[in-house]
């Protein structure tokens, strides 16, 4: 065989080897992958999103329900939600946070204690670490020193030695939670006090308010939840005696999870030790030294002695999975022993791709930060051009505004310099002819020219003038009143029938000089709303004006009926009509005219003005047909219920 034949079968045994050495690392890698548990971490990593369960007791200041927002807060809820942030940034993990509240704390931690190792499950409420829980949960490291402390009510005397313990508080109740540390720190004080009474709450909220209100109980306390309550203004006192120092608070999970990986990178990180002081401050307030203090000086993980108990017996643990593993692998490491050169030379092409594409990664990352900065610095641009174009828009506004109060004011100022010249008007043309009249006639009275016949006549036409002044005043007053002053109708059930009957008593006499037939056609249970007083000056100003312009012997009849539920009454006379050109200006304030009855009785020009001001006021309208020597119809509609 040639030397390029020997090559060619060379390079074909090479890339069958490649390839079956390619098959058992796919299988090896797809097995791994099948058998790794679905909520692990590993498995959440891979997948770069995934939900961790957040099983929680209410603890303030350690996470608990906002009252204003009713949103969860808290050292513990904030550093959750820190750690989210750092599995985004470290990880690219988008993970959610799936939180859950406990009924106690007996019930979050068998749980947590129950629950399968390979579910993404977390336990949070200010746990302590004890000999019993090391064997029975896992924990995170700590992320805050466990100082718990004895406190009393503010009102009894302080102890610092346990002499004066035993004197003051020897009768006392001491208050616990079942199943916690602070139902083991009693245990040192049970020895000192024989029979000491002890009662059970259900959380350290609990101890705290009872503590307060109370002055014969006393407990421990964890030192956050001691200040938070000093911060809400609680009566409580700390005692200088018998404090407990422990490991420190920590989360815990299921035993053997190995989300305890990526929450202790996160507790070891710088971003975690700049985050702590400032939460401690936010939820503690400033009287935190002494826990800031003890966190910067507290031991590390690995120095502290319970935690290392725990982590020997997990690596015992994982040397013994190590092994199965290791007799499960020693069958595919024969098999595929003679190709980990080329999958040597495999994973160093592929490390080497995977470096490049970091790299690539890396410079694409910092390209869309600098895009994300200048889209950011164009957003706050736009955000500052429109807050300014609001600004402007918000100015043009009142401006406008203004403009249209300026307006609204000098109408009425017109309306108000109309209203005074049409008044003027009125009285120097209306009032002052009759009263010229009247002192004329007096002045011929008192010198006593005129004759018994001539002094009745004049007798007759002075009461007519009379009569014509106080019903011009009467109107006019009204109408002035009614412009200047703005009144408001009183709403009332109004009965139509008798409104209209008092009306027809009124004006009889003046009807039956004139032989005028006023008939009141309304029936007895008519009712409407409005104002009694302003409907019966209208009614007397529109009956008044028809048994002027009537004829004698003719007839008025007052009529109603129903109209798109509104209650119409007509006022029909038999008189002199009115043509059409009359009809336009009858209700108009700009016009001003009156004209003689059918017997040379005088009208004010102001009746009609004053009925329209009324009717409207009362919600409704008014109008009239007629045509000339065929009588005329003036109708208004009242509203029949309120």
């Amino acid at each position: 065989m040639s030397l390029k034949g020997r090559s060619l079968c060379h390079n074909h045994k090479v890339n069958q080897g490649c390839l079956l050495v390619l098959f058992f690392i796919l299988h090896t890698v797809s097995t791994s992958m099948a058998q790794m548990p679905s909520g692990s971490w590993e498995r959440v990593k891979d997948l770069h999103k995934g939900t961790l369960v957040v099983h929680y007791l209410a603890n303030q200041p350690f996470i608990y329900q906002d009252k204003n927002t009713q949103q969860l807060t808290g050292i513990e809820y904030d550093l959750l939600q820190s750690f989210t942030r750092y599995l985004l940034h470290q990880h690219q993990v988008s993970l959610t946070l799936d939180f859950q509240s406990a009924p106690s704390l007996a019930a979050l931690y068998n749980q947590i204690k129950n629950t399968p190792v390979d579910q993404a499950v977390l336990g949070v409420s200010s746990f302590s670490i004890t000999p019993q829980r090391i064997h029975e949960v896992g924990f995170t490291m700590p992320y805050c020193p466990d100082i718990e402390v004895l406190i009393s009510n503010s009102a009894v005397p302080g102890v610092n030695n346990v002499a004066d313990f035993q004197e003051v508080m020897s009768d006392f109740t001491a208050l616990y939670i079942d199943q916690s540390s602070l139902q083991e720190n009693l245990d040192t004080i049970k020895k000192l006090i024989t029979g000491l009474k002890t009662e059970a709450v259900p959380s350290s909220d609990n101890i705290l308010q009872r503590i307060s209100t109370e002055i014969d109980k006393f407990g421990y306390i964890e030192l956050p939840k001691y200040l938070q309550g000093l911060k809400q203004g609680l009566k409580i006192k700390r005692q200088g005696v018998f404090r407990v120092d422990r490991e420190g608070y920590t989360m815990i999970f299921p035993k053997g999870s190995d989300w305890v990986t990526p929450l202790n990178d996160y507790l070891k990180s710088d971003v975690f030790k700049q985050k702590l002081p400032v939460l401690l401050e936010k939820h503690l307030g400033k009287d935190v030294q002494e826990l800031l203090i003890k966190a910067k000086t507290k031991v590390s993980m690995e120095n502290n002695s319970g935690i290392l108990r725990v982590e020997k017996r997990l690596k015992t643990l994982e040397l013994q999975k190590k092994e199965i593993e290791h007799k499960r692998d020693r069958l595919y490491i024969k098999i595929f022993i003679v190709g980990l050169g080329f999958a040597a030379i495999i994973m160093a092409l592929l490390f080497r791709n995977n470096w490049q594409k970091q790299k690539i990664n890396s410079l694409l990352q910092q390209q869309k930060k600098e895009i994300e900065k200048q889209k950011n610095d164009l957003a706050e641009k736009n955000e500052q051009i429109l807050q300014q174009k609001e600004e402007i828009e918000q100015q043009r506004d009142d401006v406008i505004a203004k403009n249209v109060e300026i307006e609204q004011r000098r109408e009425e100022l017109n309306k108000l310099n109309q209203v005074k010249d049409r008044l003027f008007s009125i009285v120097s043309h209306d009032l002052r002819s009759p009263l010229n009249s009247l002192k004329g006639t007096l002045a011929l009275m008192e010198m006593g020219a005129l004759a018994k016949d001539e002094m009745q006549y004049f007798t007759g036409e002075l009461n007519k003038e009379l009569s014509y002044v106080l019903e011009l005043l009467e109107n006019l007053l009204k109408w002035a009143k009614a412009q200047m002053e703005g009144i408001e109708p009183h709403f009332e059930k109004i009965n139509l029938h008798a409104l209209v009957k008092s009306n027809i008593g009124l004006l009889q006499p003046i009807a039956d000089k004139k032989q005028v037939a006023l008939i009141n056609q309304v029936a007895a249970e008519t009712t409407a709303w409005g104002d009694e007083e302003m409907i019966k000056l209208v009614v007397r100003n529109l009956l008044s004006n028809a048994i002027k312009f009537t004829k004698e012997s003719g007839t008025i009849e007052v009529t109603t009926k129903i109209v798109e539920n509104m209650l119409e009454v007509a006022i029909a006379d038999s008189g002199v009509g009115i043509s059409a050109q009359q009809q336009a200006q009858l209700f108009n304030t700009d016009t001003h005219f009156s004209t003689q009855g059918t017997n040379h009785e005088k009208g004010t020009g102001l009746g009609l003005l004053i009925c329209k001001e009324f009717i409207e006021k009362n919600n409704g309208r008014i109008w009239v047909e007629s045509q000339p020597d065929k009588g005329s119809t003036f109708k208004f509609t009242l509203q029949q219920k309120n």
